[in-house]
């Protein structure tokens, strides 16, 4: 099935098995982006600049909220130049974490992913929240709270900041929702940085490589359901019929809403005619 970097593969594997707070973001992002890579990569100079970074926060003088927002921000923008990638938003290299980290440069969920391991280093209570089309994150301590987009240098967002990302994400009418407030898990962070090369890929009509996409993602988070569904309907476009049955027969096995179900069950039935 992979033609990839087995060692990352066996690092991914395992990450599937663990619980959401022994996953250590860096280090499975690093996995994902060595991928493709030479089986002779050495990701050492990688996991260093990372470490450099954690100890550089961890000397600093923090006493409240704002001190810690700050100096992540400080080192991880203004010492290491890191910043959103505005200009070539749809690069794959954008949610690839090697990459970013070479080129200083990335998606709001790559910049993201790496601020909060930077957080979670400290003991700092810090996530990724459930917020659509862009990645945002919450910083606690005590009754505090602050939302800091990675995309724009660590900026802390106001409630009229968020309105007006949702309104260019989902459109004019869009308004805040309580859900959009929700944490997600590190696992989540994850599967968001993967989803984003599967959706380039199937916009581009890379079908094969997105399936590809879609089994990696099903090794660091095996119970996705919807995962199955995908990978049903991508491999009915490249004429792997038999293999699209099965899936979806899976996931329709696995899934208990009723809708759900039934959605499944009509492709199965127009799979089926194809084959006929």
């Amino acid at each position: 099935m992979f033609s990839m970097n087995t060692e990352a593969l066996e690092i991914l594997t395992k990450i599937g098995q663990l619980s959401d707070d022994e996953i250590d973001l860096c280090e499975a992002a690093l996995a994902l982006g060595s991928l493709y890579a030479p089986s002779n990569i050495t990701l050492q100079p990688y996991k260093d600049h990372i470490q450099a970074m954690e100890t550089v926060i961890a000397s600093a003088d923090v006493s409240d909220l704002e001190d810690k927002a700050k100096t992540i921000s400080k080192e991880m923008f203004d010492a290491q130049g890191y910043e959103g990638n505005a200009q070539d938003y749809d690069d794959l290299d954008n949610a690839n974490l090697l990459q970013v980290i070479e080129k200083r440069k990335g998606l709001p969920v790559a910049l993201g992913l790496i601020y909060i391991h930077l957080g979670l280093k400290q003991g700092w209570d810090i996530c990724g929240l459930n917020f659509p089309g862009h990645f945002v994150i919450r910083l606690s301590d005590g009754g505090e709270r602050v939302i800091i987009d990675p995309f724009q240098k660590g900026k802390i967002l106001q409630a009229n900041d968020l309105r007006q990302i949702l309104k260019q994400v989902l459109g004019e009418n869009a308004e805040l929702s309580a859900s959009f407030y929700e944490p997600v898990t590190r696992r989540d962070v994850l599967m968001r940085l993967q989803n984003n090369i599967k959706v380039r890929l199937i916009r581009d009509e890379e079908y094969a490589k997105a399936i590809e996409q879609i089994e990696v993602m099903r090794l660091i988070a095996p119970d996705e359901e919807k995962l199955l569904f995908d990978a049903g309907i991508l491999h009915s476009k490249i004429g792997n019929l038999t293999i699209a049955i099965d899936l979806l027969e899976s996931y329709k096995q696995q899934v208990s809403d009723p809708r759900e179900k039934e959605e499944a069950s009509a492709l199965i039935y127009q799979i089926s005619k194809l084959i006929q």
